[in-house]
């Protein structure tokens, strides 16, 4: 979290670069979609800044539409972990918008909670593990992450840099695809219907 900068970062930037990594994850491992897997997600250092940057309802929305009835994979578990009081209501924005399965999953705590799960063998030391150096795996590599999302600088390690520069082509292709609504039996369905957003936003017209 502390490497999100809301002054300068994008919301539409951070979703990208997340749902990249997932798609890759998708096509060249099946652990993900087999298996299942663990997610940890570190929010100490979480500032009033991230709060509002974060508490954008119909990004959220979109976020767990994807992830919940889009993708085909099995999260077992997602930690929040060093989840500051401030940052429960985005927390609560998001779990709005989840199913009972999906909200279950969803565990807060601390590195204890994610090392009794995932186990302490894959997890490196500075997270309670015994996979070697946290640095070994995230690395140095500051770089642009694709001309479409050129204003994110992330920190990434050589591997996931790699995975990303080989698949670049890919990922940019599907972005060229959709779904033909013509083609669907019954009642076509739309950008509202998928995301729920119609009539959230309306005006109120009073005679």
């Amino acid at each position: 979290m502390k490497h999100i900068d809301p002054t300068k970062h994008k919301y539409d930037d951070i979703c990208k670069c997340y749902f990249m990594i997932m798609e890759i994850l998708i096509d060249q491992l099946d652990q993900c979609s087999v298996t299942g897997f663990i997610s940890g997600s570190n929010v100490e250092g979480a500032t009033m800044a991230h709060v509002g940057f974060f508490s954008n309802p119909v990004q959220s929305k979109k976020q767990v539409t994807v992830l919940q009835d889009a993708y085909p994979i099995r999260p077992k578990a997602m930690h929040m972990m060093n989840l500051p009081s401030i940052m429960e209501t985005v927390l609560n924005l998001f779990k709005s918008f989840m199913n009972d399965k999906m909200k279950s999953r969803m565990q807060i705590g601390d590195f204890s909670t994610l090392q009794a799960d995932a186990g302490i063998d894959v997890l490196p030391e500075e997270l309670g593990g015994t996979n070697g150096k946290l640095q070994d795996h995230i690395g140095n590599s500051i770089v642009s992450m694709m001309s479409s999302i050129c204003s994110l600088i992330w920190l990434l390690s050589d591997y996931t840099q790699g995975l990303i520069n080989d698949k670049k082509d890919w990922l940019k292709a599907q972005c060229e695809f959709k779904s033909d609504e013509t083609k669907r039996p019954g009642k076509p369905k739309d950008y509202s219907e998928i995301f729920g957003m119609e009539g959230s936003f309306r005006k109120l017209n009073v005679d």
